[in-house]
């Protein structure tokens, strides 16, 4: 498996376009590195296969940057999408919005998602049923507690986070909006842990499960 970092800021970049604090100075002086909006790439080395773990709007940026790396080996045609599959932690705006451009793919998305944020993404914040109408869109769903297989090599795990509504929508009673990814290499036992904006109670628990887990795999 290997794991690329695409992007490690929060919602806006760094520098912000509002922000004139120190750190965001810093980078408009050319004294730090600017950074695009949080996003990683996890590929199965067995058939090049890469998966988007959220989608923010530097998307086209990030894409370019992995582009030497073989994005794009294991794919055809001149519009072809370089991700077998998009992973979304939660319907943030910042983790979502990058799906718009990636629209004028030639085949259709394959998106997963909790059966809330698809609800979000479809009549709150429309990004899912505007793409049916350019690349069209293959969504499966992501349920805490069961192992999807992304490839013979991939597997993932959703675990359930205490995080709060989009603002986009008004008004809920659904408690899960956002879920952590752990991200399993079965070849290597290598074990990758992705979650965004927890609360400071319930994930650091489940980090520390996780972590706990981890470690009884590798002495095993």
């Amino acid at each position: 498996m290997l794991i690329r970092i695409l992007g490690a800021a929060a919602g806006g970049g760094y520098p912000q376009w509002n922000c004139h604090c120190n750190g965001c100075e810093t980078v408009r002086d050319g004294a730090a590195t600017p950074l695009t909006q949080s996003s990683i790439a996890v590929q199965s080395e067995e058939d090049g296969s890469w998966f988007l773990i959220n989608a923010s709007p530097d998307i086209r940026q990030q894409i370019e940057a992995i582009r030497g790396e073989g994005c794009f080996n294991s794919h055809s045609g001149n519009r072809s999408l370089p991700f077998a599959g998009i992973l979304l932690t939660d319907a943030e705006i910042d983790h979502t919005t990058g799906l718009i451009l990636l629209r004028e793919s030639t085949a259709p998305l394959n998106i997963y998602s909790t059966t809330t944020v698809k609800q979000a993404l479809t009549s709150g914040y429309g990004i899912l049923s505007t793409l049916q109408n350019y690349s069209g869109v293959n969504w499966a769903p992501i349920t805490p507690g069961e192992i999807i297989q992304l490839t013979d090599e991939l597997e993932v795990e959703a675990f359930a986070l205490s995080t709060k509504a989009p603002k986009y929508i008004q008004s809920t009673e659904v408690e899960l909006w956002g879920i952590g990814l752990t991200i399993r290499d079965t070849t290597t036992n290598l074990i990758i842990i992705k979650y965004s904006y927890p609360s400071i109670n319930k994930p650091v628990k489940i980090w520390s499960l996780h972590i706990a887990s981890f470690l009884t795999q590798l002495k095993g």
